[in-house]
C-alpha cells in the first residue's frame, strides 16, 4: 500500500527542499532556465512565520511578492532578452531577514 504522504516510502519527493538554515528558496525560475514567454511568474517557497517576501532582479530595487496557495509570487513582464539574476528575501514576523541564493536564468 502506498502512503499518501509526500516523501514517505512509495511516494516521490515533491519539489526542491528548503535548506533548514535558510527557510527561503527560489522555486522558479530554475537555475539556467530559459524563459520564452512575455510574462513569467517567479515563485518563492518559505518555512516559518513569514510576514513579507520581496525579490530583486539584476540587483535592482526590491519588489514585493504576493502570498497565495502556500507560496510567494511575483508576476514579471516587460523584461529584456539576455541573462538575468534573481534573489529573494523574507522578513519573519519577529523582524529577522532571510536571504535566498542567487538564481541565474536567461530570457530569449
Amino acid at each position: 500500500k502506498r502512503s499518501n504522504i509526500p516523501g514517505s516510502k512509495g511516494w516521490p519527493e515533491v519539489g526542491p527542499k528548503i535548506s533548514p538554515d535558510r527557510h527561503i528558496m527560489l522555486d522558479y525560475p530554475k537555475h539556467g532556465e530559459k524563459v520564452k514567454m512575455p510574462h513569467y511568474t517567479i515563485r518563492v517557497g518559505t518555512l516559518g512565520d513569514i510576514a513579507a517576501v520581496s525579490i530583486s532582479i539584476d540587483n535592482r530595487r526590491w519588489l514585493a511578492c504576493r502570498e497565495a496557495a502556500g507560496y510567494w509570487w511575483y508576476d514579471w513582464s516587460g523584461y529584456a532578452a539576455g541573462r538575468h539574476k534573481v534573489t529573494a528575501k523574507a522578513r519573519t514576523k519577529t523582524g529577522r531577514i532571510l536571504n535566498s541564493e542567487v538564481r541565474e536564468f536567461k530570457v530569449e
